[in-house]
């Protein structure tokens, strides 16, 4: 069920153990990724199907839930820093949310890791533009799914300078009266282009950025702000946020004193 692509590598490439057999309908994308053993130009679905119907019947494997439990927990260990504030505040927002809550995310780095980190028990619930990568994509797509489907939880997450881009669509949400909360990721500009930047020895241009008040903004477009002290406070403000009677921006600094440690 996907491509393989460079998004998909972002934490590199996996370690596959024994034989890599890679089924896709483009001959372009199987010729691209890791080596493959065995390469089937076909459908997925109707592959997978014949290769069931070719197997001998067993009991399944037992254990699974516990196996990718501890995967999860060796991973967590290994998380730096910034990514432990990333999850610390996801982990706020999944108990904060009903599991088919449907969250829609920007260019930011909490987005990217939630691409991988974000708990769902519910499939095509997080939403994320990998591949164009389109910087604003966030609260204007949680405000047409919130339009379309107005009796389900939607949540926008996006940077201090991604939502920038398109911050006017407040206005709309307002007029609409939506209930939905607008995670603000706070790190003072563009953080993930800053530390490429710097990781490469290039001298920062343009990346550190100085943002509005954003709660302020967000009452000028008519809508609720809250600033959130903890963990807490986040739950909240987020389970408050999706009964209100117009969207609510929440604002989450990536140095706030509580998501240290």
């Amino acid at each position: 069920g996907c491509e393989l692509s460079e998004t998909d590598f972002w934490w590199g490439v996996p370690d596959f153990a024994g034989a890599v057999i890679r089924v896709d309908l483009d001959p372009a994308v199987i010729a691209n990724g890791p080596p493959t053993e065995i390469a089937i130009l076909a459908d997925a679905a109707q592959t997978l199907d014949t290769i069931l119907a070719t197997m001998p019947a067993g009991a399944p494997q037992r254990g699974g839930a516990a196996r990718v439990s501890a995967l999860l927990a060796g991973a967590d260990a290994g998380l730096t820093p910034l990514r432990r504030k990333h999850v610390r505040t996801l982990d706020a927002l999944r108990a904060a949310l009903p599991n088919d809550a449907q969250l829609f995310t920007d260019m930011t780095q909490i987005a990217y890791t939630g691409n991988s980190w974000f708990r769902t028990s519910v499939p095509g619930t997080w939403h994320h533009p990998s591949g164009f990568g389109t910087l604003g994509y966030a609260l204007p797509a949680a405000i047409g799914a919130k339009v379309a489907r107005p009796e389900t939880a939607i949540l926008a997450i996006a940077g201090d300078g991604g939502l920038l881009f398109t911050v006017q669509e407040l206005a709309s949400a307002a007029e609409l009266g939506l209930a939905l909360p607008v995670i603000v990721w706070h790190n003072d500009g563009y953080g993930q282009i800053r530390d490429g930047m710097i990781e490469r020895g290039i001298q920062p241009i343009g990346v550190s950025i100085q943002p509005p008040d954003f709660p302020v903004l967000a009452r000028a477009f008519r809508c609720h702000a809250a600033v959130p002290q903890d963990r807490a406070g986040l739950i909240a403000a987020v389970q408050a946020a999706l009964s209100a009677d117009r969207p609510t921006l929440i604002e989450v600094r990536e140095d706030s004193a509580w998501l240290e440690g």
